[in-house]
């Protein structure tokens, strides 16, 4: 009787060491990837928070100028860390939520730092420039971590604004 031989097909599949191979090489990639991408998401915070400020800050001041009235912004609840608000006038009494005087308002992410070297409201006069400035004024704005680099809004007496990416 002849004897049959056995032929060996692959059967279709992984075996599990390149099953483990696989998985090992994705968990190496996502590693270097997902600190990245954190990093990505929090520098990409602090360029939209700084950008929703500086926007407030030239819409405060056209807003005197088209207006031809003095217009405020003032801090959101007390600080700028929350954001700020637009109002006509030169008076921050206190924001309500209600106010008919309101103009714009902009709240900021509660977990970015928010610094600024002036107390207070910031006042535009009808030609623009920013009421009692004799110098540039600065607002910063920080993530807290340190590999993320800060955005400085500078506000000329002018009424002019420019933002500056400040590193550690």
């Amino acid at each position: 009787m002849p004897t049959r031989s056995r032929i060996n097909i692959p059967s279709p599949g992984f075996t599990l060491v390149e099953l483990l191979v696989t998985l090992f090489v994705a968990a190496v990639l996502l590693g270097i990837a997902v600190p990245s991408f954190q990093h990505l998401v929090e520098n990409n915070r602090v360029v939209s928070n700084t950008n929703a400020f500086q926007g407030v800050l030239q819409y405060a001041r056209s807003e005197a100028s088209r207006r031809q009235e003095v217009v405020s912004l003032c801090p959101l609840n007390g600080g700028w860390s929350e954001g700020a608000y637009v109002v006509l006038g030169a008076s921050c009494d206190g924001w309500s939520g209600n106010d008919p005087d309101e103009l714009r308002r902009v709240s900021l992410d509660e977990r970015l730092n928010v610094e600024a070297d002036f107390p207070g409201r910031l006042t535009f006069l009808v030609n623009g420039q920013v009421n009692g400035a004799q110098g540039m004024r600065t607002i910063t704005i920080s993530s807290g971590i340190q590999s993320i680099d800060m955005r400085r809004i500078s506000l000329l007496g002018s009424g002019a604004s420019r933002v500056e990416r400040v590193e550690d």
